[in-house]
């Protein structure tokens, strides 16, 4: 099965409205805005369930910005 998912407001927070996973400094300093708790690990399983995962973004963030 194929999912995608978006990033801003279903991954990363948007204004602190869930929980969100704790990140280093300077993860918080590019990208100041936290991902949500247990988001990295729902799709671990989603992927290793055999489910294709594509995220996506309508945000201007640059690429490598979200890879982090």
């Amino acid at each position: 099965m194929k999912i995608a998912v978006d990033l801003e407001g279903t991954l990363i927070a948007e204004c602190g409205e869930f929980p969100c996973e704790r990140t280093g400094y300077l993860a918080k300093l590019l990208l100041p805005r936290g991902i949500r708790t247990q988001a990295c690990a729902l799709l671990r399983d989603l992927a290793h369930a055999g489910h294709e995962v594509t995220l996506y973004s309508l945000s201007e963030l640059p690429s490598w910005k979200l890879l982090l």
